[in-house]
């Protein structure tokens, strides 16, 4: 495996629209975030991704409550061919050795779509 993770800025146009792209094609598994909050969360480093050179495999997108010391996750993706391959995995335990100062995460899963599993 020789993904890399890391967090998204400003500059990040090219990825911030295909993770916009993702979000949008997968509203079913995901959920509706209107693409201005989506680009909004990424610009200010509210998104960590997964890389295979410049193809995004996955990402987690997220809010955070810092007087709260609390992390949202609004959404967690990973491409549909690329899933079983330990890339989710690995993106989140990239995530929290990041985010290791929050003292609650917070996440909730869809029902129906197999993706309680991935948390047992």
């Amino acid at each position: 495996m020789n993904y890399s993770f890391r967090r998204t800025s400003r500059g990040d146009d090219a990825i911030i629209k295909h993770v916009v792209r993702l979000s949008e094609s997968n509203t079913k598994d995901l959920g509706c975030l209107p693409p201005a909050i989506i680009e909004e969360r990424c610009r200010n480093g509210n998104a960590f991704v997964c890389l295979d050179g410049e193809a995004l495999l996955g990402y987690i997108l997220f809010s955070s409550q810092k007087r709260k010391q609390t992390i949202k996750i609004l959404q967690f993706f990973v491409q549909e061919q690329r899933r079983r391959e330990g890339i989710a995995t690995a993106l989140f335990a990239h995530f929290r050795h990041c985010a290791q100062d929050a003292l609650f995460m917070e996440l909730s899963c869809r029902d129906g779509h197999g993706s309680h599993g991935f948390w047992n």
